[in-house]
């Protein structure tokens, strides 16, 4: 999950693939390759979230699989997440807050490294 909430490309439509970052505006779109392009990333917020339909998926194949007992696990082990709202600040001083998943976090994290 990735999805821009604030800076310099709140206004677009935005999607992350890999490591760079689509930008699409009105008229124009952009490609930023981000490997060695982030001058820093701040986690501002971290949420858990619990999804209903991750929760009743993992609860019916945990029912399926082992009865009763997989019931209840999967109910309470699936469809659980983290958001995170992270503060990137790109090399050319371009900055934008956007609420991400651990896996595009860990993306990001690395391409900051290079």
């Amino acid at each position: 999950m990735f999805k821009i909430v604030a800076g310099d490309f709140s206004t677009a439509k935005s999607h992350i693939l890999f490591t760079t970052l689509l930008v699409n505006y009105n008229d124009k779109s952009e490609s930023i390759e981000l490997t060695g392009n982030i001058e820093s990333i701040t986690m501002l917020t971290s949420e858990r979230k619990k999804s209903v339909t991750g929760t009743v998926v993992s609860a019916a194949v945990g029912a399926f699989l082992l009865g009763g007992v997989g019931l209840l696990a999967g109910g309470l082990c699936g469809g659980n997440s983290n958001e995170l709202m992270i503060d990137v600040v790109l090399k050319d001083g371009r900055k934008f807050c956007a609420v991400v998943d651990n896996s595009v976090y860990k993306k990001l994290l690395k391409a900051e490294r290079g």
